[in-house]
């Protein structure tokens, strides 16, 4: 073997083992060891991009100031790298881009939009085609007031949720949200059952794991 194999081998193991370790602080010095090795290990920039992400979810807070952010500057910059890595349709980003929503989501329930904001956007750089980063994207600018290009991302969002309702999928735009848009009538009960049909139905719809399966409706 090359030095270059072995190296490969030793930040393989070592990604293993920050897997399995359940202390964050741990886990964090794995990933950071197996990129000394070889810092051009994806998976270990991939996932340590997450954990430090997942870092602005942990008491105490951090102020909802994205320029002042360590963790989101450098997770930003490994996620990054990880997809330059992996190429643009591999399926460990997307699988990324639902964990960097539900953070953001996480991150609006603490009264962080700013920070929500920018790991939206992030996901939706990743993969533009990841429909609910780009839903998710809108509805925190409607919060912050950013109406700038807000016609052209309206468009976008509709154009999305026409197709997710004609696959019978939920929808990106929530039905409260939309309940304030120029969104007609139709439309707007067609919303709200694609998302009564995600909660009630037997199997959690994966592309939101804070959607869980829910009893079935009562009968009348």
């Amino acid at each position: 073997l090359t030095q270059e194999e072995r190296d490969a081998g030793v930040a393989r193991l070592l990604v293993s083992q920050a897997r399995a370790e359940k202390d964050p602080a741990g886990k964090e010095r794995l990933y950071r060891d197996a990129l000394k090795v070889d810092k051009a290990n994806a998976e270990a920039n991939l996932e340590l991009g997450l954990l430090l992400l997942r870092q602005l979810l942990r008491a105490p807070r951090p102020p909802d100031e994205p320029g002042g952010s360590a963790a989101l500057r450098e997770g930003r910059k490994r996620l990054r790298r990880a997809d330059r890595a992996l190429g643009g349709e591999d399926a460990k980003v997307w699988q990324a881009c639902h964990q960097l929503v539900n953070i953001g989501h996480s991150l609006e329930g603490f009264d962080r939009p700013l920070l929500a904001r920018e790991v939206y956007l992030l996901s939706a750089r990743l993969r533009p085609g990841h429909a609910n980063s780009v839903g998710c994207v809108y509805k925190v600018r409607e919060w912050l007031c950013e109406w700038g290009n807000r016609t052209a991302a309206f468009a976008e969002v509709m154009g999305i949720v026409r197709g997710q309702l004609q696959r019978g999928e939920r929808t990106s735009l929530q039905p409260m949200t939309a309940v304030s848009q120029p969104v007609d009538p139709a439309t707007q009960l067609a919303l709200a059952r694609s998302w009564v049909r995600a909660v009630y139905q037997h199997k959690p719809d994966t592309s939101n794991p804070f959607l869980l399966p829910a009893a079935p409706l009562p009968t009348p």
